[in-house]
């Protein structure tokens, strides 16, 4: 019994530990605008950590919505297994998170969220481009697609490799789900009605017992993965957010508008060839077989790996299935 208590100590100390390493509302000036986003910062334990001939980065994108707290367990355990002795950055989406208060109503474009990340990464790694540093950078979902867009944008960095997990990085509005929704997104009516409907459940949701709200949000989030963990569902609450929601609808609208080919990423297709490592799920309905196949055309010398039968494209919501994800860093 007390090494179970001890256990549960433990637990509840590494949460504390990620919750303070998540910067909320991080402000980056992109175009005119100030725009901003949480970032989870993981630093080397010590001084003694940074004595190895090289410096090991580890950059990572969320999918769509792009809240860090879902990968919380993921970066957790891929820094425990290094011992510490790593940097590592998870970069939110700006205006993805009840914490990012915009200094405009206007919803951010897909084109702003990369140039945010790509304007962070710079500053909080300036000495990225240094010959002692080795860059790994992975991205969710969507992520993926703007990691392939940041690796571009900093030719200068030794990226070690590239790691795409469940990934749309192409073709996302011919996937299942994407023909479902794109008419939908497109509507600017119907993002506005949804814009509304948030709002309203966000009043009905306010009086009722936190453990009420967390059994809702719950069931909701069973529809993307089934085995979500109770742990993750305090996070998907946070999404009952009408100016979140807004951000999230315009980016998928412009994911399912501008993600199609990669001609204009043959340069790093090219240089990084068998670096580039897509992580599949065999039942994704945003990266779907067909467009698999396209990926196999696009990037000929790419690794391919597909997870265990069950793993859905929402992974990062069970502990189970991210313990399988980390074995691919």
């Amino acid at each position: 019994m007390a090494l179970e208590h001890k256990h549960q100590r433990l637990i509840d100390q590494a949460a504390k530990d990620d919750r303070q390493a998540v910067v909320r509302g991080f402000k980056i000036k992109v175009g005119d605008r100030v725009l901003q986003a949480d970032v989870l910062n993981f630093k080397p334990k010590g001084e003694e950590s940074c004595a190895s001939d090289k410096r090991k980065v580890v950059i990572f994108f969320p999918g769509n919505p792009g809240l860090v707290d879902f990968y919380l367990t993921m970066l957790r355990q891929i820094y425990e297994r290094e011992n510490g002795n790593v940097w590592i950055s998870a970069i939110g989406h700006a205006g993805h998170s009840e914490y990012c208060h915009e200094t405009t109503k206007d919803p951010v474009s897909y084109a702003e969220q990369i140039a945010w990340k790509e304007a962070y990464i710079l500053q909080a790694y300036p000495w990225l481009h240094d010959e002692d540093v080795e860059c790994i950078i992975s991205g969710h979902s969507v992520g993926a697609r703007i990691g392939l867009e940041v690796v571009k944008r900093l030719p200068q960095v030794n990226f070690k490799q590239f790691i795409g997990l469940c990934p749309t990085v192409m073709n996302i509005a011919e996937s299942p789900n994407g023909k479902k929704v794109t008419s939908h997104l497109a509507s600017s009516w119907k993002r506005w009605l949804a814009f509304w409907a948030i709002r309203f459940l966000q009043i009905l949701l306010y009086p009722l017992p936190d453990f009420l709200k967390l059994y809702i949000a719950k069931r909701v989030m069973r529809n993307d993965s089934p085995l979500v963990d109770d742990y993750f569902v305090q996070f998907g609450l946070k999404l009952v957010n009408p100016d979140v929601i807004k951000n999230v609808l315009h980016m998928a609208n412009d994911e399912m508008r501008l993600i199609r080919d990669v001609s204009h990423l043959e340069g790093i297709i090219t240089t990084m060839k068998e670096r580039i490592v897509f992580v599949l799920s065999s039942n994704d309905k945003w990266c779907c077989n067909n467009i698999v196949s396209q990926m196999k055309v696009s990037f000929p010398e790419a690794q391919y790996r597909v997870l265990s039968d069950g793993v859905p494209h929402a992974f990062c919501l069970s502990h189970n299935h991210v313990e399988e994800v980390v074995a691919h860093f």
